[in-house]
């Protein structure tokens, strides 16, 4: 694991997920978690990249 990478994008998922827990009416926070998927789509795509571009 790359931990550049993953508190790259760590620290500003966490902020956009309390955020939108918070802000959300109550019946839809389950769509703040979409954030947690999307770092980590966004986490395994960027070391993928690295990894091709080193070959």
């Amino acid at each position: 694991m790359d931990k550049r990478k993953y508190f790259t994008l760590f620290i500003p998922t966490v902020i956009i997920l309390i955020a939108l827990f918070f802000m959300l009416p109550e019946d839809n926070v389950l769509y703040a978690f979409i954030v947690v998927v999307l770092f980590w789509i966004t986490y395994y795509t960027w070391v993928w990249i690295d990894k091709k571009k080193d070959k």
